[in-house]
């Protein structure tokens, strides 16, 4: 175990290190989750995004999540999400968010392999709640991930995940671009017991010719 943590560690800090140099934003984020029953979850999920891992927050946000598992390959959810977005402190702008998510799983081998799908509504006002646009996007994801590390007498495990996510606009109040954002990375999550992890992403996200940024997130998980 001591080897595995000892690879998970140098790889964490290494992508870390290679973000210091060339990344944009950062993110820390708690996910809060209450399990209802065998199908049924809550999810609450604060989040905080940062220039330089310290230097400016740009956006604070809000997310609650209801969530169905149908059986062991099949999930969807319902959120809502609320933005703060700090880039001119004079004027906040803020945006609602509302979107629906389904996702399928499987195993390949030693691999277990997610497409998920999600349909986001999103509004943005001035802080003076003067309506601006909507937009409505579609999200596919394909994602891969092998556990590195599991002890099943304890819960501890180790997850690698590879994944790409796809983001398009396809309606809207306004003018917009059909192709949004390609997001492409990977994370490890590291599950302490059955109550808490630790999860740590690299992203590169890619918006357009010369326009992209990298982004390193910090994640907290607690179940209830």
């Amino acid at each position: 175990m001591k080897k595995v943590l000892l690879f998970a560690g140098s790889l964490m800090l290494t992508m870390a290190a290679s973000a210091q140099n060339i990344y944009e934003e950062s993110r820390y984020q708690l996910m809060i989750n209450y399990k209802l029953n065998d199908r049924y979850s809550l999810s609450f999920q604060p989040e905080m995004r940062v220039n330089n891992f310290t230097e400016k927050t740009t956006i604070t946000l809000w997310r609650l999540l209801f969530i169905k598992k149908w059986n062991e390959k099949i999930h969807s959810h319902i959120g809502a999400d609320w933005f703060n977005n700090w880039y001119n402190y004079d004027i906040v702008s803020n945006e609602l968010r509302a979107h629906l998510e389904t996702g399928f799983k499987d195993k390949y081998g030693k691999w277990t392999y997610l497409n998920r799908y999600r349909l986001d509504y999103r509004n943005y006002y001035t802080s003076q709640w003067e309506f601006q646009k909507s937009v409505v996007r579609i999200r596919y994801m394909m994602n891969w991930s092998r556990d590195l590390y599991h002890n099943e007498n304890n819960g501890q495990k180790i997850t690698l995940s590879l994944a790409d996510e796809v983001f398009l606009n396809i309606a809207g109040t306004s003018h917009f671009n059909i192709y949004d954002q390609n997001r492409l990375g990977g994370y490890l999550v590291y599950k302490i017991n059955s109550l808490f992890s630790i999860r740590s992403t690299y992203w590169w996200e890619y918006r357009g010719k010369n326009k992209y940024n990298h982004q390193w997130w910090i994640q907290l998980g607690f179940n209830f």
